[in-house]
């Protein structure tokens, strides 16, 4: 038996999900808010990937500093850079309310953000980094970008889900 929430096409075979109700205001208003919201982390992500790679070739080439640990310094200065602009841009309806905008809740979220974002940024890069550049012999800016993407995934969920969620948001994990 076919789901209700199926939909059989004829000339295909093929199941296509849909929602019974798609015009439902609140869910397509919540998607395209997600989406932008996902297109606005992308960018901040680009500027950041920008920001850590300048600073990992100065790190190594020019300070002769190991790649790893050259890595773990722009990690984490890189966050420290991405959370000012998810603070502003990305996540700015998330955090205009006057509650949002107090000093301990910003030092809650930093927090949250740094602990989160740095564990998956600078615990996955150094360990992406290890397997791709130190097994594979990636080229170290392959390596770099291909760990970036990678942690950048796991990042956008953190920082939907955990750090700028709605105050009245529960965890959603």
């Amino acid at each position: 038996m076919i789901s209700p929430y199926a939909e059989r096409s004829e000339a295909s075979g093929v199941s296509r999900l849909f929602l019974s109700n798609r015009g439902n205001n609140r869910f397509s208003a919540m998607l395209k808010t997600s989406g932008k919201r996902f297109l606005r982390f992308n960018l901040v992500g680009a500027i950041g990937v920008g920001v850590q790679l300048a600073l990992l070739t100065l790190l190594n080439r020019f300070f002769g500093l190991n790649y790893l640990w050259a890595t773990g310094a722009a990690v984490s200065i890189t966050v420290w850079h991405n959370f000012a602009w998810h603070e502003r841009f990305t996540f700015y309806d998330r955090v205009c309310d006057r509650t949002a905008r107090t000093a301990s809740a910003i030092a809650a979220r930093f927090l949250k953000f740094n602990l989160l974002t740095g564990l998956i940024s600078i615990g996955g890069n150094i360990l992406l980094m290890h397997w791709l550049r130190g097994h594979f012999r990636l080229p170290l800016t392959a390596a770099a970008v291909l760990a970036i993407g990678v942690c950048g995934l796991f990042n956008y969920m953190a920082n939907d889900c955990l750090v700028f969620r709605r105050a009245n948001d529960r965890i959603r994990l």
